[in-house]
């Protein structure tokens, strides 16, 4: 597994929790290690090639091919967590975005809102409470987005 994901597995809360969701559903396993981040899974399918084959020695105590199964067990275990992390972060970029767009609408709609309401105390009476109140509002919104600068010649 790549250092990036693994990271992200054990460091994060998001990650964390991923973990204990496909351990629930039986689909992520403690007895399976992870693979090495220094090899491919190109390697890996060699590995087990070679294994299947006994053209590669192994322990004698293990089986080539129940090392093999075993090798390939890793391997889906490490696609799949990968594939869960990699969509986890696209939702997770997707909800943020969507936040920020519905943020910008709200602002839009606020400043719609404040521009309609001085229009109408304007109208009705420069000089009422109303229009008073709407002047107060509309320093503060200037002095909260910041002045620009004026031009000197």
């Amino acid at each position: 597994m790549k250092e990036k994901y693994l990271e992200f597995l054990t460091t994060t809360e998001e990650g964390k929790r991923i973990q204990s969701v496909l351990r629930k559903w039986g689909l992520m396993r403690d007895h399976v290690p992870w693979l090495p981040s220094s090899m491919s899974y190109t390697q890996l399918r060699r590995m087990v090639a070679r294994l299947r084959s006994g053209k590669l020695p192994s322990d004698p105590r293990v089986t080539p091919d129940s090392l093999a199964d075993f090798i390939e067990t890793s391997m889906a275990q490490d696609r799949l967590v990968r594939d869960v992390t990699v969509a986890v972060r696209a939702q997770t970029e997707i909800e943020r975005e969507w936040e920020q767009r519905k943020e910008a609408e709200r602002a839009t709609r606020a400043v719609a809102s404040f521009h309609r309401l001085k229009q109408a105390a304007k109208t009705a009476d420069p000089e009422s409470p109303a229009a008073e109140g709407v002047r107060r509002l509309h320093r503060l919104r200037k002095k909260a987005l910041g002045r620009r600068g004026r031009r000197r010649g």
